[in-house]
């Protein structure tokens, strides 16, 4: 809807400035918006806001741990039961089965790596999960939406000096919410922020203002989002 002047990044759709103007002209009228947000000098933040502040945080009960690519169907099963837990009062969410999850983790490695992948676990049982992604659109941008196989391992060769980085999803069970499951999963995020310059979200619900994790990264709106309905 606006925000035009910068690429989209990994996740993003994109479409011209136009779209909305003959949406309208066709009957259609803007339903739901959402808005992304970003912070794109993460660094200064966190050396400003989070320099001490983030260590004195302590659970013997709570732990973080990074996905274990060696138990690679366990941890998938692991994330898509916290996110269907977390996200399913979510007005646009649909539980996935484990079956697409598997699907949709074909490339996971691509724009991903063990390491951005956190699960948080109350006394052995996980509980919250943090999944990040670097900004791929930044190597795809000239490839015409095709990458051939042997450009592959150039692309992840290069993926080493993508400083974007975007949070997918920041889940925690419903039961656990006003533990510090929270906490400890910035504690551990906060860690890897250090080595990126920008951070940016996926869609977030204008109604979700009140989102804690853009708020304490000092994240500002980025693009807005809207779907068009049409009563049929």
């Amino acid at each position: 809807m606006d925000n035009f002047n910068s690429a989209p990044v990994f996740f993003e759709t994109y479409n011209p400035s136009y779209y909305p103007a003959l949406l309208a002209e066709a009957g259609f009228y803007e339903s739901n918006r959402f808005h992304t947000r970003v912070n794109d000098d993460i660094s200064e933040t966190l050396s400003k806001k989070y320099k001490t502040s983030h260590k004195a945080i302590f659970s013997t009960d709570i732990t973080v741990r990074k996905f274990n690519i060696f138990r690679f169907k366990r941890d998938l099963e692991i994330l898509r039961d916290i996110n269907n837990n977390a996200f399913e009062n979510n007005k646009f969410f649909l539980p996935l089965s484990l079956k697409e999850y598997m699907f949709s983790a074909k490339y996971l490695f691509l724009v991903t790596s063990p390491g951005l992948i956190l699960i948080a676990e109350y006394k052995g049982e996980p509980v919250g999960a943090a999944q990040l992604v670097i900004n791929f659109n930044s190597l795809i941008k000239n490839s015409n939406g095709r990458i051939r196989p042997w450009q592959i391992p150039g692309l992840l060769w290069r993926r080493r000096k993508i400083k974007e980085l975007i949070i997918f999803t920041a889940g925690i069970k419903k039961a656990f919410r006003n533990k510090r499951v929270f906490a400890l999963i910035l504690r551990s995020a906060i860690k890897i922020f250090r080595n990126y310059s920008t951070i940016s979200t996926t869609w977030i619900s204008d109604e979700n203002l009140g989102i804690s994790l853009v708020n304490l990264l000092e994240m500002k709106p980025g693009k807005h989002f809207a779907i068009y309905s049409k009563q049929l």
